[in-house]
């Protein structure tokens, strides 16, 4: 059997964007493990939180959760990451990163500290209308999304300002306003690196 290079997809977006809808759809294209820093670390973040006496739905407002607990969940990630593409198991990645995306760095050295070996990696940008974004948040109705949605138009500019910086990777971005993602773009990308 022919042995492929290690992928890494990394799928970020704003909240509605459908980041998490297309980033399954891929995965199961790719037949790639599917890693969600959501399902992966929120249990325990919210454990730690209870514990500390914070609330647990208003991470952002805490520095210990800041400071502390957010850079662990990444480290998580990227660790996990790392198995797989070592086992020769492509990944794909599903986190916002957005406090990483303004650090061209980032990516080269979190790579480097987790031990990902020499991969190609795809940032793909998930994108949508702001009306629909609007109207996914409002129609899931969680509670972390209530800043979002009481404060929309600095959220917008904040969010609209937010660009990914990183070296070392592909930068592709995939418009999800419509009912079926197109993943072609993605999929001749992933095909052109393999035939570099």
């Amino acid at each position: 059997m022919e042995r492929m290079r290690p992928t890494a997809i990394i799928f970020i977006g704003t909240a509605g964007s459908g980041k998490s809808s297309v980033s399954k759809m891929a995965a199961r294209e790719l037949r790639a493990a599917y890693l969600d820093k959501d399902t992966m670390v929120t249990p325990l973040t919210e454990l730690v939180l209870r514990e500390r006496g914070e609330d647990p739905q208003q991470r952002e407002s805490s520095a210990y959760y800041r400071e502390a607990v957010f850079p662990a969940e990444y480290t998580a990630l990227m660790r996990t990451a790392a198995d797989n593409l070592r086992l020769g198991i492509p990944v794909v990645i599903d986190a916002p990163f957005f406090a990483f995306l303004g650090d061209a760095s980032y990516l080269r050295r979190a790579k480097a500290e987790s031990g990902w070996p020499e991969s190609d990696v795809f940032v793909v940008r998930v994108v949508a209308a702001d009306h629909i974004v609007r109207e996914r948040l409002v129609s899931r109705g969680l509670s972390r999304d209530r800043w979002k949605l009481d404060h929309w138009d600095e959220y917008l500019a904040m969010m609209q300002g937010v660009r990914c910086t990183w070296d070392g990777a592909v930068h592709l971005e995939l418009d999800n306003s419509g009912p079926q993602p197109d993943l072609a773009v993605l999929e001749e990308a992933i095909r052109t690196a393999g035939r570099g």
